[in-house]
């Protein structure tokens, strides 16, 4: 065969009046350039064009459209410009409009911010197209501990300010992954310290917040919320010690 030449495969004869859903697996060589094509034998309209994506066999859908004098489809291999490879198996008709082809999930509203008052309820959603259906894992992490939670969305009834931070929805299919994040910020109604740091402050000055002794025997994580603004910012440094 020369670049060009085709080959046909022709099905049997498909009653009218009736919505038919074509499905197969199909394999086009990646390098050859060559195309597969799905048409209709009465008006040799094309009604899939398929060429190489990546390499391996690949599923492919098409609905076959109502004809009132029934209807035959052809399947047409053009040769490429090198030795091409086109193959296709398991070719199955079904009397019903094709599903919804394979898409990978897309989470909306990637990133969000959600503020609450310490106590209150705060209901992290997470909204997400695809097909199938998407499963869900939420997932919180820090230093001191791992969240995880399946489903959505997610309901914290009595927000305190170890419920914030950042909240990260990852949903899955057949046909890929995608995530999103979301901020939770607790807001207390109670104190904070803070140095000022412009003229008369001079450079080096320090401040120092101590906590007593803490009882020994047991884990503690030490959770909160910091701002620093400014150019040639200093530190800030925590330690830890034993008295």
């Amino acid at each position: 065969m020369t670049t060009g030449q085709k080959g046909k495969l022709e099905s049997f004869f498909i009653p009218a009046q009736e919505k038919h859903c074509l499905t197969f697996w199909y394999y086009v060589d990646s390098a050859s350039g060559a195309i597969l094509k799905v048409k209709t034998k009465t008006s040799e309209s094309t009604l899939l064009k398929l060429t190489s994506l990546g390499t391996g066999w690949k599923q492919a859908r098409v609905d076959i459209p109502v004809d009132t004098h029934g209807r035959q489809i052809i399947f047409e291999a053009e040769r490429g410009n090198s030795a091409s490879d086109v193959a296709i198996d398991d070719v199955s008709f079904s009397n019903k409009e094709c599903p919804p082809a394979d898409k990978k999930p897309e989470i909306i509203n990637k990133n969000q911010t959600i503020v609450v008052q310490k106590g209150d309820r705060a209901v992290l959603p997470c909204n997400v197209t695809g097909f199938p259906d998407p499963s869900f894992t939420r997932d919180k992490a820090s230093a001191c501990s791992t969240y995880q939670r399946n489903g959505q969305p997610l309901v914290i009834t009595n927000a305190s300010l170890s419920s914030a931070g950042t909240y990260k929805c990852i949903a899955k299919n057949r046909a890929g992954t995608d995530w999103g994040e979301i901020k939770l910020i607790v807001n207390d109604g109670g104190y904070y310290m803070y140095m000022e740091a412009s003229s008369p402050a001079a450079t080096s000055n320090t401040a120092v917040l101590q906590y007593k002794t803490l009882p020994a025997g047991q884990p503690f994580c030490v959770h909160f919320w910091y701002h620093m603004y400014g150019n040639s910012m200093g530190s800030l440094r925590i330690f830890f010690g034993y008295c």
